[in-house]
């Protein structure tokens, strides 16, 4: 049963094997795999801000939630510009 203080924010219960809260770390590194899918994909920016994609990872886990275009068009996408580079230059 709830409490009437509101839902509880423990990590015991029903919910604590479904919903696991990311450090920062593992956000940064969810956020350049989704940045490298995009990308290596050509995909447009707007795909991770798309109700139906927000609703497929909410389904894995509530606790993430994927970058904007706006974070996507900045850092993320230009470190991953530069990995892949790196890669294509290592074979040449």
């Amino acid at each position: 049963m709830g409490s009437a203080a509101g839902p509880s924010t423990s990590t015991t219960g029903p919910r604590a094997s479904f919903v696991q809260v990311f450090s920062s770390k593992q956000v940064e590194i969810l956020d350049a795999l989704c940045a490298k899918w995009i990308y290596r994909n050509a995909l447009p920016l707007l795909t991770t801000e798309s109700p139906f994609f927000r609703a497929f990872t909410r389904a894995f886990n509530p606790a993430y939630k994927p970058p904007s275009r706006w974070s996507l068009a900045g850092p993320l996408l230009n470190k991953e510009f530069k990995n892949l580079s790196l890669l294509v230059e290592s074979f040449i």
